[in-house]
């Protein structure tokens, strides 16, 4: 069970213990029981708890978000926590009357979802510039494979999509596109 404070009365109430083997903030019963408690906001502020600690409130959550904001944007912590951090937000606007940490968490995530957005919109002109480009490929060849796609995906813009349609278009084989592309040459 996750708490985002201490349920000091459970706690008591059904004799838990500090668990020996893990960090602060988990907890344990003493039988024989598979119920353990997860206090979030007594979790170390560290890496490996980031994304339980981003399901707590109050000053762990905004600890928590200022943690995921540090690491690289490539860190697969934020590919995991961008989508509900954004639906948090969805719902957090939503309310016609937020209280203090809603409009916190408006605020400290802000820069997040503007990373988010970007990204989302980045990758949906990509996808939709690459349709017709698979498209193409797709009738002459069959199905694109995964790593072809992935290649095309880094060098496909619009100012020379029509070139590359015409190159699937014209290649003797998908060795041919593979050999431009290794060869670091665009279409065009």
């Amino acid at each position: 069970m996750l708490s985002a404070g201490r349920p000091r009365e459970v706690l008591d109430g059904y004799e838990y213990r500090p668990h020996d083997a893990w960090p602060p903030g988990f907890w344990t019963r003493p039988r024989l029981d598979a119920t353990g408690i997860v206090v979030l906001s007594e979790l170390p502020r560290a890496r490996d708890t980031l994304l339980l600690r981003l399901l707590g409130r109050g000053r762990g959550l905004r600890d928590a978000i200022a943690d995921l904001k540090a690491l690289s944007e490539d860190a697969p912590e934020r590919e995991i926590a961008l989508a509900p951090l954004v639906a948090l937000r969805f719902e957090v606007t939503q309310d016609p009357t937020p209280d203090e940490e809603a409009r916190e968490i408006l605020m400290a995530t802000q820069d997040l979802y503007e990373q988010w957005e970007t990204r989302t919109l980045a990758r949906g002109r990509t996808e939709g510039l690459l349709a017709p480009l698979e498209g193409a490929y797709r009738k002459r060849f069959g199905a694109m494979p995964g790593p072809l796609h992935q290649a095309l995906a880094e060098k496909v813009t619009v100012d020379n999509i029509v070139d590359w349609i015409e190159l699937v278009q014209s290649a003797a084989s998908p060795e041919d596109i593979s050999r431009r592309l290794r060869n670091g040459k665009t279409a065009g």
